[in-house]
């Protein structure tokens, strides 16, 4: 179940920082900035800023991936004797 948790949750963190980009993308275009002027914003936006938004996102999202594993891993009625313990 582990290996499930980690591989999905790289699937999220790419997925997030996919995302991410596209979003800076769209606000860019937004503001009226064209596509040189873009990309220079988007390369002084430091690497610890967007590994920092990234891992904020996962540190929300793996409790819900988790619970998810678990889930399918024990079946609703699993869960809810595991919980009622």
């Amino acid at each position: 179940m582990l290996h499930r948790v980690a591989w999905r949750t790289l699937g999220v963190a790419v997925v997030v920082a996919v995302l991410t980009l596209l979003e800076d993308l769209i606000i860019g275009q937004a503001h009226g900035e064209r596509g040189g002027k873009l990309f220079n914003h988007l390369m002084d936006q430091t690497r610890m800023s967007f590994i920092s938004h990234v891992l904020l996102m996962l540190l929300i999202l793996i409790p819900l991936i988790t619970a998810t594993e678990l889930v399918h891993a024990l079946g609703s009625d699993g869960l809810k004797c595991l919980i009622q313990r």
